[in-house]
């Protein structure tokens, strides 16, 4: 689910009656583009994009887990990534 505040109300309600919600809107204003959050202009804008996603969905862990470091390395070298398998 992506709406917002009526979005975290609604996945409150539905977590209170023993469901399941997920509240992905961030990830939905990703994939259009929108710069919502602080982080979003941290990252290149194709990291964000439904296209990104299409492109790593049949990669293996590893190769993924591998791109990730990739990321992190040039993006955030204060994180150390040798511990991750």
């Amino acid at each position: 689910m992506g709406s917002s505040l009526l979005g975290k109300i609604i996945c409150n309600h539905i977590y209170s009656k023993g469901g399941i919600a997920i509240d992905i809107g961030s990830i939905f204003d990703g994939w259009a583009n929108i710069n919502s959050r602080p982080y979003f202009g941290k990252y290149p804008s194709k990291y964000y994009s439904i296209e990104h996603l299409v492109e790593t969905a049949s990669l293996e862990p590893k190769e993924r887990l591998d791109l990730l470091r990739e990321l992190l390395d040039q993006y955030e070298p204060s994180i150390k990534c040798q511990n991750l398998t």
